[in-house]
């Protein structure tokens, strides 16, 4: 009887590196490790998540989410895949760098010169990490996308003017998380408006883009002012549980 030859153990250390690849063959199906965070800011609640990519030929992308729950108190939910194009990676791997420097208070938007300051970019911590990736993998139009980013050639999309104010709703944004929001029209399309502070300065999120985009740093014309403060009671409501789920 013919057995099966086992499969050779790898060495000690062996299993954190990426397995040998030719020049003229690119490494494209590995899973490439793209972040990692922890959150810790939500009563009762603390995980940390890892991202991979990989890359499946054809300017065509699996994003993989792995989540754990640091505190023991629930199981660590499945994980999460989407299937994205290069251009949807990258406008979702800058929004989610463009969240991080929100949380921390790097991004500063002046209403005068704010199309000025979109020739005037830096990549975060994915976006450096996935050009990286695209140079390993030879994804070429990724890395373009991402150079040309950094120049301020591309996206080639005019910058988003709000229009009005029509309501108040709930954006999910992660499992069990959501945020209480204003609703609203752009020159884009429809899009969710989070409360601006006294620079009439808002985060404004269009409803096409994924819900872990962090939008783009807005001024809310004067106008608008008013119907803002007019809905605050909604969506101190809606935040507080009491109101419905738009208005």
């Amino acid at each position: 009887m013919k057995t099966k030859p086992k499969r050779p153990i790898p060495p000690a250390g062996s299993q954190s590196r990426a397995p040998a690849r030719s020049e003229s063959e690119p490494q494209r199906t590995h899973r490439h490790h793209l972040f990692h965070g922890e959150v810790f800011d939500i009563p009762g609640h603390s995980e940390s998540w890892d991202e991979y990519v990989r890359y499946c030929n054809d300017n065509r992308w699996e994003l993989i989410i792995e989540s754990n729950n640091l505190d023991g108190m629930a199981p660590a939910p499945p994980p999460q895949k989407e299937r994205f194009g290069t251009k949807a990676l990258v406008n979702w791997v800058l929004d989610r760098d463009a969240e991080i420097e929100d949380r921390h208070g790097h991004r500063t938007v002046d209403e005068d010169d704010s199309d000025d300051n979109e020739s005037q970019r830096e990549l975060g911590p994915r976006g450096n990490r996935l050009l990286e990736i695209a140079n390993c993998t030879g994804a070429t139009y990724c890395a373009t996308r991402l150079d040309g980013w950094v120049s301020g050639t591309w996206p080639s999309e005019p910058p988003v003017r709000i229009r009005s104010i029509t309501g108040v709703a709930m954006r999910g944004v992660w499992i069990r998380i959501s945020h209480p929001v204003y609703t609203a029209t752009t020159n884009r399309g429809p899009a969710f408006l989070y409360p601006p502070g006294p620079d009439r300065i808002a985060r404004v999120i269009l409803t096409t883009e994924s819900a872990h985009s962090a939008g783009r740093k807005v001024a809310v014309p004067k106008p608008l002012m008013g119907r803002i403060e007019s809905l605050k009671p909604a969506l101190e409501a809606l935040a507080a549980g009491r109101g419905n789920r738009s208005r």
